[in-house]
């Protein structure tokens, strides 16, 4: 049987006083819509869109800076989207038979991640914007004291912390940069202190940019689940930032199941699969930059074999000469880019043992970790995409947000001979994250829910949607280097 939801607006925040959040308290329900459609997605995001007649009670309800908050209706207390109001529209001519039409939409709760730069020193940097002090030393709180963190996880939480509900602008501190209604613990969570050690964190200098793309790039990484969801007890917004979850062994959709009602499977070829980086840009009495071309280092398909494989055969090679990548050959494809890392802060250094040749950034220098991040991000949004968008229909076991939630991986049984060898195990069944969940309905019809499980990057929003978001991120990447 179908979920049923219960949509209701929230308050704006009440006035807080400076050291407790304020919360955004439910107002009343909205039943009575012409359609309504929320997109959650993992690792960014979400979105939502609500239609209803101008004319009814309940638009009434809709203002500038109030919110939704979507429930299960079999579980009051379950939170499946919520966020602010960001566009309302009212539509009122023939076409409307009079009645007038209201259209609001807005974010969802992650957006607090987008909202905010990271800051360093700004005593040094506000005053000149230079050099001194560019590097923005992290703490997390372990619940004993301040400390460095020592995985992504902890550096995450502290990062959020300090640019969320603690940050200061100013040697007076600057309490209106806290986000009002949010309700996060200063102290870092044990399940984000036990997590094991990396230095992934030390890619991301937070220099006066967003935080947005250190969060979501690093939970990535690590395999975090990073949401923000409403709590309708205490009106407030809490951050639930844990390991995902493997669910593939019990969460399964199968037509036979009764929990799979249709599907669509799409894949696309990589955008490129070579990759020329610049480093950082010459100055005028120095016209050399540093580059490094790069492959991408992705799975090889059964039967192909590098060809530097000790001990292999030309008949197992790729090719006999680069030793192609199992994404080149499964395409047919090696597209070449061109990447400008000029961030990289990484100055010509010759060679001792070949004049007139740079050498490498050290290993574990950051402007190593600086090129590998920039690499990996190209390499991940302009790769392979394949997901599957698929009805689901919730059963006594299988129920979406009880069971299972964004950010979870789930199985899938169904035909895969014509799909990338990749997107599936060595069985042929394919185990992938729930990327987005979208939740939508019209009057008088049922509820649907339609998750997109798929590789990183992985979107059902339409193409254009996705070209745009590269091209915010080219631009905020000008922005940051110049």
């Amino acid at each position: 049987m179908a979920s049923k939801f219960r949509l209701h607006v929230r308050d704006k925040p009440v006035a807080p006083d400076t050291t407790s959040p304020a919360p955004m308290l439910l107002i009343g329900e909205v039943d009575r819509f012409i359609s309504f459609e929320s997109i959650g997605r993992h690792l960014d995001v979400g979105s939502w869109t609500l239609t209803l007649p101008a004319s009814s009670p309940q638009a009434h309800l809709i203002k500038p800076g109030r919110g939704i908050a979507l429930f299960l209706d079999s579980s009051p207390d379950q939170v499946a989207f919520g966020g602010p109001i960001r566009s309302i529209k009212l539509t009122k001519n023939r076409e409307t038979g009079g009645r007038g039409l209201l259209t609001v939409s807005g974010v969802c709760d992650n957006t607090v991640v987008r909202e905010r730069l990271g800051r360093i020193d700004p005593t040094t940097v506000y005053a000149r914007e230079d050099e001194v002090s560019r590097k923005w030393v992290p703490t997390v709180h372990d619940g004993v004291g301040y400390r460095t963190p020592r995985n992504s996880g902890e550096f995450i939480w502290g990062l959020l912390v300090a640019n969320l509900t603690i940050p200061v602008l100013s040697s007076v501190g600057d309490t209106s940069r806290r986000i009002r209604y949010l309700d996060m613990p200063t102290t870092c969570p044990a399940v984000l202190r036990a997590m094991p050690a990396d230095e992934e964190w030390k890619r991301y200098p937070i220099k006066l940019s967003s935080i947005e793309d250190a969060v979501w790039d690093l939970a990535r990484l690590v395999g975090l689940s990073v949401r923000f969801l409403y709590n309708a007890h205490t009106g407030l917004v809490e951050p639930r930032i844990e390991p995902s979850r493997d669910l593939s062994d019990d969460i399964v959709f199968d037509e036979l199941a009764g929990n799979l009602a249709g599907f669509e499977v799409t894949v696309e070829a990589p955008a490129f699969t070579r990759l020329f980086m610049a480093g950082e840009a010459p100055e005028a009495d120095d016209g050399r930059r540093y580059y490094e071309y790069w492959r991408s280092n992705l799975w090889n398909p059964p039967g192909w074999v590098d060809f530097s494989t000790p001990g292999s055969t030309p008949a197992q090679w790729s090719d006999p000469y680069w030793g192609r990548k199992g994404l080149e050959v499964e395409w047919n494809t090696t597209a070449e880019s061109y990447l400008d890392v000029r961030e990289s802060d990484w100055g010509y250094q010759s060679d001792p043992a070949d004049p007139g040749a740079a050498l490498d950034p050290p290993v574990d220098s950051d402007e190593r970790r600086r090129f590998d991040r920039q690499r990996i991000a190209a390499f991940v949004e302009n790769s392979q995409k394949g997901l599957v968008t698929f009805e689901a229909v919730d059963t006594d076991t299988c129920r979406y947000g009880r069971d299972y939630q964004i950010g979870d991986t789930v199985r899938m049984l169904l035909d895969t001979s014509n799909i990338p060898e990749s997107m599936t195990d060595a069985d042929g069944v394919i185990r992938q994250q729930v990327r987005e969940v979208r939740i939508a309905c019209k009057a008088d019809e049922m509820w649907i829910i339609e998750p997109t499980i798929g590789s990183d990057e992985t979107s059902s929003t339409p193409y254009v949607y996705r070209k745009l978001r590269q091209l915010q991120r080219q631009v905020e990447a000008t922005n940051n280097r110049t």
